[in-house]
């Protein structure tokens, strides 16, 4: 593939500089300046599209770990979903685990979504997109909250609020929270999840890339102006851990074993300050 690579890199350069001759030659300098722009320009996001990278045959390797996500963690049990193919290629999905995880003592839900895919296909489609495309409506910007979560620095992620019945008596919104990952080499630390502001950018070397995102359906009379602790924050603090132990284990050892239950209290009540703020 290397080969491949400078190939089309040495061909470009010898456009280029046949195309400089000749606005040399005729004296038509523009067209020379122009020709130097649009190349540089194509190949820069060449680069950032990762046009040029070999096909995504780790990310498939990275898949096989997606069996090790747990289906239970402390009160919470999870259901695998159906995913149809269009939703598959639509997010670039070359592995995946999609599930509706339920509190068996509250009652509460949170949609789980977790792919593997290449980083130029993962970092394309987000929220913001998907969910005005099928009429709802984005209740603010979204913004960076820190989830705290055993074993490591708080997780970043990106988290918003979609109105899915704008105008309606019985509000229905979807909380969402979504974040990226780089597997890292054997040998270095695990990578933590973040939520950078131009994704593509950040991850423009990269092949496999993860992409996990939490989202908690809230129904409820428009007139409630007080909102519980966001379900998709509080899941979020207590099954990061699980889903690095399921991927990264052979990077890096997490402190204690077992589940989450051993979150200090400390960083749970942090999390649900952060839900109450976010809300």
């Amino acid at each position: 593939m290397n080969a491949v690579i400078i190939s089309a890199e040495i061909f470009g350069a010898v456009i280029l500089v046949i195309a400089l001759v000749l606005g040399v030659l005729f004296r038509r300098y523009e067209v020379a300046i122009g020709v130097v722009l649009l190349f540089g320009a194509t190949l820069w996001h060449a680069r950032i599209a990762g046009r040029w990278q070999e096909s995504n045959i780790k990310a498939e390797e990275f898949a096989e770990r997606f069996q090790n996500v747990p289906i239970q963690v402390g009160e919470w049990e999870g259901e695998d979903l159906e995913v149809s193919d269009e939703v598959k290629k639509g997010s670039g999905a070359v592995g995946y685990v999609s599930r509706i995880y339920t509190n068996k003592v509250t009652k509460k839900q949170v949609q789980f979504w977790l792919i593997v895919g290449h980083a130029r296909d993962i970092c394309q489609h987000q929220p913001t997109a998907c969910y005005p495309a099928h009429g709802a409506k984005m209740q603010y910007e979204p913004r960076q909250v820190q989830i705290p979560y055993r074993g490591s620095e708080p997780a970043e992620f990106w988290m918003t609020t979609f109105d899915l019945n704008e105008g309606g008596r019985i509000r229905v919104e979807d909380h969402i929270l979504w974040a990226w990952a780089k597997p890292s080499p054997p040998g270095e630390p695990a990578p933590n999840w973040i939520a950078p502001k131009v994704p593509r950018m950040v991850f423009r070397d990269t092949k496999a890339l993860y992409k996990m995102y939490f989202t908690s359906h809230v129904i409820k009379a428009s007139s409630e102006l007080q909102r519980e602790t966001i379900s998709a924050i509080e899941f979020a603090s207590i099954f990061i851990p699980e889903v690095n132990q399921a991927l990264f284990t052979d990077l890096a050892t997490l402190e204690g074993e077992g589940t989450s239950d051993a979150i200090p209290p400390s960083q749970k009540d942090a999390a649900a300050d952060q839900g109450k703020e976010a809300g």
